[in-house]
């Protein structure tokens, strides 16, 4: 016959198992590039500003590899303006790209 006590270790150990299987790892949520969208604000010496939903305006530092474009045409950051609608991938804290949204006539400005 089993003790009760071997069944409630068991019993804990089943429990402990659904929990650790049910979890995704954090490294599983973290990996890869990440994307969000807002609005240009301007730019400055080796970073740019934006802003989500008019709110929360931060900053970005940006480097050699970072690629931009406009409306999927290949730009630098000085040709962004403000207002322009972005989308900014980065990846481990380095900005990989920033791909801008131009309305056709602010474009032809």
């Amino acid at each position: 016959m089993r003790s009760p006590r071997s069944f409630g270790v068991r019993c804990v150990l089943a429990a402990l198992a659904v929990v650790v299987l049910a979890t995704p790892p954090v490294w599983a949520q973290q990996a890869g590039p990440k994307s969000h969208t807002g609005e240009f604000v301007k730019a400055g010496q080796g970073e740019f500003t934006m802003t989500m939903g008019g709110q929360n305006e931060h900053a970005h530092k940006v480097n050699d590899q970072t690629r931009y474009t406009i409306n999927g045409k290949g730009a630098a950051l000085t040709e962004l303006k403000p207002g322009d609608i972005i989308s900014v991938t980065t990846e481990n804290g380095n900005v990989l790209a920033v791909d801008a949204t131009r309305p056709p006539e602010k474009a032809a400005q």
